[in-house]
């Protein structure tokens, strides 16, 4: 079944949190809601940010948000793809759309970060233009610069 991604919608917002939420039990092995109150209210809190939700179906399989972070910079937050659909070119599709989006908004630079031990996260990334700046934090940071894909 195809992949499409398009823009979040009120309703989709149970169905991404129960996506980000089995994503942070798999690499943490548990979920603590009080260290992610954004997905309490996801909407709300990333109301400003574009976010982008990939569906298989009617099946929301991946998401992602571009939020403003500063003068011609954005960052990309709550990359999340489900289990049953990585390596498939759903993280890549997402990661287009946000930086397009990102090119859209005039936006030069986009950063990220994500857990330096989640080697295959770190690898994604890397793989797609963005260049590792420091690790803090047990974090690595990424950043890519002209928002080229």
């Amino acid at each position: 079944m195809p992949t499409h991604v398009s823009h979040f919608e009120a309703q989709d917002a149970l169905a991404v949190k129960e996506l980000i939420v089995q994503g942070l039990a798999e690499r943490w092995g548990g979920y603590d809601p009080q260290f992610n109150p954004d997905l309490e209210d996801f909407a709300g809190h990333y109301g400003s940010s574009v976010i982008l939700v990939a569906k298989r179906g009617s099946r929301i399989v991946g998401v992602g948000v571009l939020q403003p972070e500063g003068a011609g910079t954005d960052r990309i937050v709550r990359m999340s793809v489900a289990g049953d659909c990585r390596r498939q070119g759903v993280g890549t599709q997402l990661l287009q759309g946000l930086l397009q989006a990102a090119r859209d908004r005039g936006c030069r630079r986009v950063v990220l970060e994500t857990t330096a031990s989640w080697e295959s996260a770190v690898k994604f990334y890397g793989s797609r233009g963005f260049i590792p700046t420091e690790v803090r934090d047990g974090d690595q940071h990424f950043v890519l610069d002209g928002t080229r894909s």
